[in-house]
């Protein structure tokens, strides 16, 4: 030790520290060794040898322990990964030789996507993922190139497309903003954000709709960059993902050939089709986007009033608040505790058009709502059921509406300012 300087003795204080942070990270490793397998061990039977297909049932391994295989359905997968095999398997079609696409259209089609990506060479197979439940696409997929040359070109094309749009962007923002203060235009170009996330990763674009392309990460670097990307949330308090919120489109949406749809009639799964669709093709409009809170309800009985409506939801909302208090969020509470306002659209003559808007303050509040009361047969009977989703709301109509409120909030400031003197 160089001479003057004094050695820090650890503190009980910093020792109660290290211990913590040691117990800490214990945990998370534990909890991680308990998570299920990635996708390439879902998928371990697409890649078996040629001519040696798995079937349903149990198999004994070299160390005596019984291993569990997906069936030809895909209901099961094996519960330990041979390391022989996935080290097998990673040699033939390694991560670096596989793209993820996000945010694709949900009707696409294994035919479509495979020839799109036939322009760029021999690709060896595009999977689209589907949701277990319901059958319907996630909007999410893999390509196995089969090679890193070809994944380089796919990527460099994407690269370049998100480079001219954030160009093309930047210079129409200038334009917009020309003749606005420093301040002024960072807000505007903070509220006329419409496609933060497909600005700025690689896109490609199928049938006039962007989808952006990644490069598969292994678990670690996986878990180092959805890290990465929760701090930069937090930091720019908005969501560089998804900022249209296109997600939660799914809720409550249920497929043809879905189980849920077994025993409802076909003209009750035509309408909730149907719904589907016109809902889809509004968010083609860059403009519009699926609230987090709101909540649209379809199929009431004419007889519901907003106040029958409110009791409905807010019974659903204290089913869920009683085994999860931490959403309850007593500080934006009103006047109706976690339902903010009921807004039931009646005709002419008054009478009401069966269809009502919800907002909640809390988004888990609005989200456990909408899977207990959405298609529940025990509110108005099995032949009418209630269809509810999150609803498509205009973002220019919305700021609008906020203009409008801070121009009466300063008028009656004014007025009132004006009185004392």
């Amino acid at each position: 030790m160089a001479k003057g300087t004094v050695k820090n003795r650890s503190t009980p204080a910093a020792a109660k520290r290290r211990k913590a942070q040691q117990r800490i990270r214990k945990k998370v490793k534990v909890k991680q060794s308990k998570k299920e397998p990635s996708w390439s061990a879902r998928m371990k039977k697409t890649y078996t040898a040629a001519g040696k297909k798995k079937t349903g049932g149990d198999e004994k391994g070299a160390d005596g322990k019984k291993r569990r295989w997906a069936n030809e359905d895909g209901d099961e997968v094996q519960d330990e990964v041979d390391e022989t095999k996935m080290k097998r398997l990673n040699e033939r079609d390694p991560l670096e030789t596989q793209l993820f696409l996000k945010h694709l259209p949900f009707d696409l089609t294994d035919a479509e996507i495979n020839d799109f990506f036939k322009r760029f060479g021999d690709v060896r197979r595009v999977l689209l993922v589907r949701s277990k439940a319901t059958g319907a696409l996630s909007g999410t997929g893999f390509v196995h190139c089969g090679t890193i040359e070809l994944v380089d070109s796919i990527m460099a094309v994407a690269t370049q497309n998100a480079r001219e749009l954030n160009t093309q962007d930047k210079e129409a923002m200038k334009e917009k903003t020309a003749s606005l203060t420093h301040h002024q235009a960072k807000k505007a170009e903070f509220k006329l954000r419409a496609d933060v996330s497909q600005i700025r990763d690689p896109f490609l674009t199928i049938r006039n709709t962007r989808f952006t392309v990644h490069r598969v990460l292994s678990r670690t670097d996986s878990q180092e960059v959805t890290s990465a990307m929760q701090k930069k949330k937090k930091r720019t308090k908005m969501a560089a993902d998804d900022p249209r919120n296109l997600y939660l489109l799914q809720e409550g949406y249920i497929a043809a050939d879905s189980p849920a749809a077994r025993d409802l009639p076909p003209q009750y799964v035509q309408m909730l089709q149907a719904d589907y669709e016109a809902r889809r093709e509004t968010l083609k409009n860059v403009t519009m986007f699926v609230s987090r809170t709101r909540l649209n309800v379809r199929n009431l009985p004419k007889k519901y009033d907003e106040r029958a409506i409110r009791q409905m939801f807010a019974k659903a909302a204290r089913t869920y608040l009683k085994t999860h208090p931490e959403d309850t969020d007593k500080e934006h509470w009103g006047k109706f505790g976690p339902i903010k306002n009921v807004k039931l659209l009646k005709d002419g003559n008054g009478v009401s058009k069966g269809y009502a808007f919800i907002e909640f303050v809390n988004h888990n509040v609005a989200l456990n709502s909408l899977r207990q009361l959405n298609n529940n047969p025990t509110l108005f009977g099995d032949r009418q059921r209630p269809v509810v989703a999150f609803a498509v709301e205009n973002m220019n109509a919305i700021q609008k509406l906020q203009r409008i409120r801070e121009i009466k909030k300063n008028r009656l400031a004014s007025n009132s300012n004006e009185e004392e003197e």
